[in-house]
């Protein structure tokens, strides 16, 4: 792993080479950023990569970009501390952290808080500068955002907020958990539309697919068209 140390940002992680049990087909994800994420199921040692090449010849894994993370999944904050990333999100979250997986869609219950990446329309900007934070984050990205929601806001469902009718199996889990526990941002994305994240592993597309693709639902989403109206920002600091 290349030398990534910017203390501005909360981020030290000298060069380093270490070994660490993964299985054998291991792959970064097939985005631009090309992320890959590395645990330990036994001990819940991880580390992750942007920007992350795999030689299957040598078992290799390197990082052709400065960001990369290591941390326990078990013990470890998982959102990173003031001293320290645990995670290549902008906002030093876990890349695993808020994901929607499998297991949730099997036990028809999301029981955790989600993570959410925003628009430049909707994350607050720094000007070219390094944009401000608010807890969990320890760090955010830079650009010329023009919103104005803060990275590590917490989003949510206000409690009591009745249910919209004609969810999905999904809509309806996810209704729950933004009510429950919100969704904590922790990203910028392209595009127009905010994201939730889920384990490419272990969720097809066609299983998210309710959430956001209003092409299939006569030009309006079935879920987060019903869904949005109703987020409201827990800590928001204008």
């Amino acid at each position: 792993m290349p030398n990534y140390v910017a203390s501005a940002w909360h981020r030290n992680r000298p060069a380093t080479t270490f070994t660490m049990r993964a299985p054998a087909n291991i792959a970064p994800s097939t985005g631009s950023d090309h992320m890959l994420d590395v645990i330990d199921p036994i001990s819940g040692d991880y580390v992750e990569s942007w920007l992350a090449t795999v030689d299957p010849t040598t078992h290799t894994v390197t990082s052709a970009g400065p960001g990369w993370a290591r941390g326990n999944a078990i013990t470890g904050p998982g959102a990173g501390t003031m001293s320290n990333n645990d995670g290549v999100r902008a906002s030093n979250f876990s890349v695993t952290g808020g994901l929607i997986t499998g297991a949730d869609l099997a036990a028809g219950s999301i029981d955790h808080a989600l993570v959410v990446a925003l628009p430049h329309d909707m994350l607050k900007g720094g000007n070219g500068t390094a944009q401000p934070y608010v807890a969990p984050a320890t760090a955010a990205d830079s650009g010329y955002w023009t919103g104005p929601i803060i990275m590590g806001s917490k989003i949510g469902i206000p409690a009591g907020t009745p249910m919209p009718t004609g969810l999905s199996a999904l809509g309806v889990m996810t209704f729950n958990a933004l009510r429950t526990y919100g969704a904590y941002v922790g990203d910028f994305t392209g595009g127009n539309w905010p994201s939730f994240s889920a384990d490419s592993n272990t969720v097809t597309q066609a299983q998210a697919c309710p959430l956001f693709c209003y092409w299939n639902y006569s030009g309006s989403s079935a879920d987060m068209e019903k869904l949005g109206p109703l987020l409201r920002i827990a800590n928001y600091q204008p």
